[in-house]
């Protein structure tokens, strides 16, 4: 052994080689949302308000507010839903309506 070490003569790849790397956990992120939206136990804004007797301006501007959870539709276009169990655990008429 003459004390020189062989690295290789080849370099790694560079990561712009590899692809994104967080590419498949946003795709789960995509599908994830997809089905969540697509719960039953999320409701449609007409279901929102025959549930809480609210009127459908005033459960649309609770999000806008902060003062109520709303799901984006995939690709963000159509008709917010809304999870039940928030309108069960807080009663609309304590969210500041």
């Amino acid at each position: 052994m003459n004390g020189n070490v062989d690295y290789g003569t080849s370099s790694p790849a560079p990561l712009s080689a590899l692809g994104d790397p967080l590419a498949s956990a946003r795709a789960r992120g995509r599908r994830f949302a997809a089905e969540e939206y697509r719960n039953s136990a999320n409701q449609a804004l007409a279901d929102a308000r025959s549930y809480t007797r609210h009127s459908e301006s005033t459960i649309n501007d609770l999000p806008q507010n902060g003062k109520l959870y709303a799901l984006l539709p995939p690709g963000k276009t159509g008709e917010f839903r809304y999870p039940k169990w928030q309108l069960d655990a807080r009663p609309l008429g304590s969210a500041g309506c």
